[in-house]
């Protein structure tokens, strides 16, 4: 066996990627990525708790002290499991000397702080498998190695943002053995455009090839194209962390694969927590929900080449199982169903007065362009839901309503409305379309909005 590593073949790389500049922040900023795919809408049902990611790529972010101790960067300090970190690169430790790495690492799981960018999936842990060396390149039975620890180890996902154009059986049927015990193989399609195609590993069925869009929804002039292509994710003007502590803006469907490995790591944390998870020989179940997430621009529910089955929609997930993931809070939804009431008992529980007198308060502090929704909501349903939601928070009686002085009431309205996140206009429209069609309270309103924290 060869190893040394100056005759090592070199014949898997980082796909090339754009580096915009580097800088260091007073306070945490969240990147674009994350607000377009509304991601935090998912984060009080799920934050990536109970996931473990192995991440192979240019190691380890963190930094060596002078005691020879390992410090990781401090935006990933209690989600990188250093003691569980290796390197299958000849002659390198764990650490990351490229910068590749530390950047995937933060795209998926930086902390929910006050520094620096927040991740996709700021609760998820994860392990680093060293497999390209400090110029970005490595070698393809680096890579099974790693697999094969993989395989051993049972990460929850693997995520892989290198790419070439060979293959050899032994890649290949690692990312199969993978896939068929239930570990997503989530790679980066690569950065070749339309000239090179889908890199391997991402061109195999078994994985999840990932392709890059931008701020203005166009798909990257550099991701990869082809007929293997998946689902497309923010990859262009990523903020994310860096080398030396330091965060950086970069571009690259390097990026984009991370983000997709940190909203599945969303999606299954919930299932783990409900114990949900298919108990199936293969990870389709993901890949379906998230084919039910995707969108095509191009308005075509067929895969394309440069887009797959599209971009991901969450609004789709909310409004398509509320069990699962809502707006609100987790494992809401039983306890409306222990209420068992529909909107129209909610609305009886009230006098007239009451509600004239919440519509008052509602009216100076509802932002102008709620104004605007009918009538049958905006006027009457709206106060008097804020009202009936805030005792459930409160665990107060009915009673204390029907009895209670108009300042109390008043300032009930107030707290509800600092308390709860008015913001999406999709919720919005959720509430109204709910009332109009007189869906019943707890299959829609109490999941969506309500807030259990006092």
């Amino acid at each position: 066996m060869n190893n040394d590593p100056e005759n090592e073949p070199m014949n898997i790389q980082l796909p090339p990627f754009r580096m915009e500049r580097l800088f260091k922040t007073l306070s945490q900023a969240t990147d674009w990525g994350l607000t377009q795919l509304k991601i935090k809408d998912l984060w009080e049902a799920t934050k990536g708790r109970g996931i473990k990611i192995a991440v192979l790529d240019t190691g380890c972010p963190g930094t060596e002290t002078r005691d020879k101790k390992i410090q990781i960067h401090p935006d990933l300090r209690n989600n990188i499991l250093v003691d569980e970190c290796k390197s299958f690169v000849l002659g390198e430790g764990i650490l990351d000397y490229q910068g590749h790495g530390t950047a995937v690492c933060g795209t998926i799981a930086a902390e929910d702080n006050t520094l620096g960018f927040v991740g996709y999936a700021p609760e998820a842990k994860i392990v680093t498998y060293k497999v390209l060396n400090k110029n970005g390149a490595g070698s393809i039975r680096w890579i099974v190695k790693a697999l094969n620890e993989c395989i051993k180890t049972k990460p929850d996902i693997v995520s892989m943002s290198l790419g070439s154009l060979e293959t050899t059986p032994e890649l290949h049927n690692a990312v199969k053995q993978l896939d068929q015990m239930g570990i997503p193989v989530i790679c980066a399609a690569g950065n070749g455009g339309e000239y090179e195609g889908v890199n391997f590993p991402a061109r195999y069925q078994e994985s999840f090839a990932i392709g890059a869009y931008d701020k203005n929804m166009k798909i990257a002039n550099f991701s990869a194209i082809g007929p293997e292509l998946d689902f497309a994710f923010p990859g262009v003007d990523i903020q994310t962390t860096w080398l030396n502590n330091g965060y950086t803006v970069i571009s690259g469907t390097s990026f984009a694969c991370p983000a997709c490995t940190g909203l599945v790591a969303l999606i299954m944390s919930k299932r783990k927590a409900d114990g949900t998870i298919p108990n199936t020989k293969n990870t389709l179940w993901i890949y379906d929900e998230l084919k039910k997430l995707a969108t095509n621009p191009k308005k075509i529910s067929t895969q394309t080449s440069d887009w797959g089955w599209g971009y991901i929609d969450i609004s789709k997930l909310i409004d398509k199982d509320i069990k699962t993931f809502s707006a609100g809070v987790l494992d809401t939804r039983d306890k409306a169903i222990k209420y068992n009431l529909s909107g129209t008992e909610i609305f009886n529980e009230f006098t007239n007065e009451q509600i004239e007198d919440a519509q008052i308060q509602i009216k100076t502090e509802m932002p102008a362009y709620l104004k605007s929704m009918p009538d049958s909501f905006g006027e009457k349903y709206y106060p008097a839901f804020l009202i009936y939601q805030l005792r459930l928070i409160k665990g107060g009686d009915q009673n204390d309503f029907k009895n209670a002085t108009k300042e109390f009431r008043s300032n009930i309205i107030k707290i509800a409305l600092s308390k709860l996140n008015f913001i999406n206009p999709y919720s919005w429209y959720i509430v109204w379309k709910a009332f109009k069609a007189e869906h019943m309270f707890s299959t829609y309103l109490f999941p969506l909005f309500v807030r259990t924290e006092s």
